[in-house]
């Protein structure tokens, strides 16, 4: 129990500094858990793939090169709700302005 497993859904919580935590992504749902190509892990895994859109797998892969991210393993009870999904593609910029991130 605890531990992230197929079929969860996970948010993520980004901060582009130390203090400014923010909501990220909601109710991603968990594809896999453990190595790519490799059994679901069972206990502790050093990772694991959601499923996403292309849009949201960019903003992704920004968030995680530009601040600190943490996940939240989520109610099974929202197991039968849609995931978070947007359009449009993100750059640093838009990323930025999405997530109310101060430039210098």
């Amino acid at each position: 129990g605890g531990f992230i497993q197929p079929e969860d859904r996970v948010d993520i919580l980004w901060a582009p500094t130390p203090s400014a935590w923010q909501v990220a992504f909601q109710n991603l749902k968990v594809a896999h858990v453990g190595p790519v190509g490799g059994a679901n892990a069972q206990g502790i895994a050093t990772s694991f793939v959601v499923f996403v859109s292309v849009d949201d797998a960019q903003a992704l892969s920004l968030l995680f090169a530009n601040g600190s991210y943490k996940y939240v393993l989520r109610s099974q009870a929202d197991a039968a709700k849609n995931d978070t999904v947007t359009s449009g593609g993100t750059t640093l910029p838009a990323l930025n302005s999405r997530f109310h991130v101060p430039t210098p």
